[in-house]
């Protein structure tokens, strides 16, 4: 019904009004009043925040997906201190220190949380009062299969560039490359230094190689505005994989399986490798000429306390020595911040080196 005068006094006095078509309720000026109230971080923790109403709130800024979805919570005023309570599946944050700022453990017990930038999937969490944000499961950090073969020119190498003659880098050394067509072909060459338009670590496939006085190597790369590169030689430690570990707790746990693979030409050391930041955790001595792959599965479990670890593994190969070989080392790494996992190798001329696969996961 139509009153005169009353949209002046709704406009004025900022009434709201029902729409019985489609159950929304409107302000003066028509537009849709939420059902559920909409606060940011600040005002959701703010000392005035109202915890005597029942209801459920939106809080903006904290999200509850990767697409940046609002988190939904219910505030339940009979709680006996925990009165904010979390109905989304969980909160995502990227850094571990920013959800324990926001959301301290101790004050969240049974928070719910997943931090991403860990796997594609990314670590989920549940808050503990005393230990802190735990995994809720076994999650999975990373994993991938046949990398790179890296193939190593010998040491002590210059390099000029050309096209050859088909658009792609001609590689010319400054003495023989001593690589092999028989050895070497389809392997690849890595980045040593960044330069010229080339970037440290990335991998080039060798598509041809020519032995003749010092020889040449061409490269399945466009050659471009490309200059002078600087390539990993014999001699040098190829990194072929870097894995990013979050900040860890007293007695995580990471699994690794790994396996690495040779071409086996020759009977010089191969040296794959796998280190937590420096401490190596698995280093066999590879010298054999063998064309069999080389697993192993590394448990790497902090002893009590975050600089503390201790190593377990099982290793397919009976020539295994080095670390797990012998005496088991123990490493003294600082995991309460961030960590790196390193899958590194030092190919021998002429005789290529394969991370295989690799799996890590992590226990927090």
């Amino acid at each position: 019904m139509n009153i005169p005068g009353f949209q002046i006094l709704r406009n004025i006095f900022n009434i709201p009004s029902y729409d019985s078509t489609n159950g929304n309720l409107l302000d003066a000026a028509g537009t849709i009043i939420p059902a559920v109230p909409s606060v940011t971080l600040t005002q959701f923790q703010a000392g005035e925040f109202d915890l005597t109403t029942a209801r459920h709130v939106l809080v903006t800024d904290v999200y509850s997906d990767n697409d940046g979805q609002p988190s939904l919570w219910y505030i339940q005023p009979t709680a006996a201190t925990q009165k904010r309570k979390l109905v989304s599946s969980h909160v995502v944050y990227s850094s571990l220190a920013t959800l324990n700022t926001n959301f301290p453990a101790a004050s969240y017990p049974g928070l719910r949380a997943l931090l991403t930038g860990y796997g594609a999937a990314g670590i989920p969490l549940v808050a503990d009062a005393s230990l802190g944000y735990i995994s809720q499961v076994s999650a999975l950090i990373a994993s991938d299969f046949e990398i790179y073969k890296a193939a190593a020119p010998a040491a002590g190498l210059t390099w000029t560039v050309a096209d050859n003659g088909s658009g792609k880098v001609r590689a010319t050394p400054s003495a023989p490359h001593t690589l092999t067509s028989t050895n070497s072909l389809n392997a690849h060459l890595q980045i040593k230094t960044t330069q010229n338009g080339w970037t440290a670590g990335d991998w080039h496939e060798i598509i041809d190689i020519n032995t003749t006085g010092n020889g040449y190597l061409d490269l399945d790369v466009a050659i471009g505005s490309l200059g002078v590169p600087v390539f990993n030689l014999a001699g040098d430690t190829f990194t072929f994989a870097s894995v990013a570990i979050p900040p860890l707790l007293a007695n995580s746990t990471i699994e690794i399986d790994v396996s690495f693979e040779s071409k086996g030409a020759t009977a010089t050391a191969k040296n794959p490798q796998v280190l937590l930041d420096a401490f190596s955790v698995f280093a066999p001595t590879w010298a054999a000429a063998q064309t069999m792959d080389h697993p192993g599965l590394i448990t790497i479990k902090n002893a009590g306390a975050t600089n503390s670890q201790k190593l377990s593994g099982i290793v397919a190969n009976s020539s295994y020595s080095g670390a797990m070989g012998g005496t088991i080392p123990t490493g003294t790494v600082d995991t309460s911040a961030a960590t790196t996992i390193y899958f590194k190798g030092a190919p021998p001329a002429d005789d290529w080196l394969r991370l295989g696969r690799y799996t890590v996961r992590l226990m927090r």
